[in-house]
This record gives C-alpha cells, sequence and structure tokens, in this order.
C-alpha cells in the first residue's frame, strides 16, 4: 500500500531533508504541503510535484492524506498533533513530540482510540551507523560494557529560529539533549536507567536552557556521560568501553547520506576500523513509519522508547532549577 504524505511546516530541514526523502521511500507519496510562507509553499509545490491548501483545515479534510508530518516548532506540535489525530490521520512528528510527558501521553491515547499512529522522528536510529553499535553490544566485541560517553553539542548557530522562544518549545535538552539520551534508550534496550548527576544551563533573563549534561546508571552499572550544548565546539559523537576494548565513532546522530562512517575499535590493545555504507537515514525512518502502520508489534515497542525517553527528559528537567549564564 501506498501512503500519501502531507507535509505541515516548511523550514530549512523540511525542505532540505523530509520532502526528497518522502519522494525516495518506498510505499509513501509526498501528496501536498502547507506552510504560512505562500512564497516557501509555491516553490515546493514547484520543485516536489505536489499540491497545497488555503488553510490547515482544508489539509485535514484532504481525504487523500493519509499521513501529516509535523514539521513545526515543538511548541506547537501538541496541538497540532490532536488535530492530525482528530482528523482521522497518522501523525509523523518531529522531535520530540510534546514538550512535556503528561501531553505525549495524551496523544497515544487519542492515537490508540481512533487506531491511528503516532511516530517521534529520531532518523539516526534507523541507520546502519546506529545498528553496527547495536551489533558490537549485542555481540559483547567490547565484552562487557563499562561506560560509554556521547557528546552532541552546536557552534553559535546564525540563524537560531525558534530555538531560543521558550513559547516555541525552545530547549537544548529537546533540541540536542534529546540524541545521546536516545542513544541509552535505544542502545540498552528495557535497562531501568538511574540518573546519578545532572545539570542544566540557561540563558539570562530566559526560561530557555541552553546545555546540560547528566551521568546515568543502567542496572547492569554501566556508567553514561552525557553531554550536550549551544556555543560550543562542534562534537556528534560516541565512545563506549568494555571490559575487553573499546570503539570510538563521530557523526553518530546528524551526517549527510554521502558520509561514510568510521568506527574506531581498540580491542585488547588490536586497533581496527570499520565503514558502514552510507545511508539517507531519514528515508530509512520514513519506510519503517509505513510498515508499522500495519504491525503492532513494531508500533508497541517504537511508542514505548518515545515514552521512555519523554520520562527520561521530563526527570532531568524536574531535578534541575536553571543555572543562568
Amino acid at each position: 500500500m501506498t501512503y500519501k504524505v502531507a507535509v505541515w511546516g516548511l523550514g530549512n530541514h523540511s525542505i532540505k531533508n523530509i520532502l526528497p526523502s518522502i519522494q525516495e521511500a518506498k510505499n509513501l507519496d509526498l501528496h501536498g504541503v502547507f506552510s504560512r510562507n505562500l512564497k516557501t509553499v509555491q516553490n515546493c509545490c514547484q520543485e516536489f510535484n505536489c499540491v497545497s491548501w488555503e488553510s490547515s483545515d482544508s489539509m485535514l479534510k484532504d481525504l487523500e492524506v493519509d499521513i501529516v508530518f509535523v514539521s513545526t516548532p515543538p511548541g506547537l506540535h501538541f496541538n497540532q498533533g490532536r488535530e492530525v489525530l482528530l482528523a482521522g490521520k497518522h501523525f509523523f512528528c518531529e522531535k520530540p513530540i510534546t514538550t512535556n510527558l503528561p501531553d505525549l501521553e495524551s496523544l497515544f491515547e487519542l492515537a490508540a482510540e481512533r487506531n491511528l499512529c503516532v511516530f517521534e522522528a529520531l532518523m539516526y536510529i534507523h541507520h546502519p551507523h546506529f545498528k553496527a553499535l547495536e551489533d558490537c553490544i549485542n555481540k559483547k566485541v567490547l565484552g562487557s560494557i563499562e561506560s560509554l560517553q556521547c557528546s552532541f553539542t552546536l557552534p553559535k548557530l546564525s540563524s537560531p529560529g525558534f530555538r531560543f522562544n521558550p513559547s516555541m518549545g525552545g530547549s537544548a535538552i529537546l533540541d540536542l539533549g534529546i540524541y545521546p539520551l536516545s542513544i541509552v534508550i535505544n542502545l540498552f534496550t528495557n535497562k531501568k536507567i538511574e540518573i546519578l548527576s545532572s545539570s542544566i544551563q540557561g540563558m539570562k533573563n530566559s526560561s530557555v536552557d541552553i546545555g546540560g549534561e547528566v551521568r546515568l546508571r543502567l542496572e547492569d552499572g554501566t556508567l553514561c556521560d552525557l553531554d550536550w550544548s549551544y556555543d560550543k565546539t562542534y562534537k556528534n559523537q560516541i565512545s563506549i568501553y568494555g571490559d575487553k576494548g573499546s570503539l570510538f565513532t563521530e557523526k553518530i546522530f546528524s551526517k549527510d547520506s554521502y558520509f561514510i562512517p568510521n568506527l574506531e575499535f581498540d580491542i585488547l590493545g588490536n586497533k581496527s576500523n570499520i565503514n558502514t555504507k552510507p545511508e539517507n537515514h531519514f528515508k530509512l525512518m520514513l519506510e519503517l513509519f509505513s510498515d508499522i502502520i500495519s504491525n503492532r508489534a513494531k508500533l508497541d515497542f517504537q511508542i514505548e522508547s518515545t515514552l521512555n525517553l519523554s520520562r527520561l527528559i521530563q526527570e532531568v528537567l524536574n531535578g534541575n532549577p536553571l543555572i543562568k549564564n
């Protein structure tokens, strides 16, 4: 079955990554786009040969639309997600789906009542790069895992957009921290996580957080040190240490489709490198969504992972009054 997709929100990320990936993905058809920026809508309709609508209501009433991919600021996701689900459409959303746990739970409940799917767009977990890390841990290539270090930091942004606007859901933990926190949840599925320490850094005269760090301990004793921040040297990397060796790799989260990931191993003093193939992780993510619509087991797994991530983020935030610069 081919599902027709409408994309709600046309920022640079959506135009560069999401629209072309929908066109490439199996079982998906880019039916239309919607944004308040009429010039951008017109350009996208011409470039991607799709339709648009006069309003979001018109888009949601379009009987040809099966899935709505929401690519707007996080502060809008909950209300827009409710509209999508009440219109009888599947809801595919940029991370985070919501800015708090109760809203997320509410959307999942509404989707279940209407036999619809809600899916969070964390693209990197669908790339062979991440799958190689999973295999390394599952096959005990490094032995028993003892610790993990992961960083995702960005230099000063020339166009930060919504990121420093609290009413739009601006938040470094929701924009950046969600990646290293999610990699722990997705690499160590179903393991209980304890927060040993954490800190959140905030902006002057604002409720927006701009960085943070956390130390987690898994139920088997594995220690995970994670950090994220704006206005720092660019880092996008992970190191994993076991009792037999270590693994380091860069660009584990964000990367272009032509990037060839490299994993650096040191096993009992023997160093080696392994490359994984380049892939468009947005396309792979989109194709998975078209699959889980009809696969309850896969959908339930995604729901639980998304809820666990939101719970962890909420716990970190609840334990940290903002430290202002």
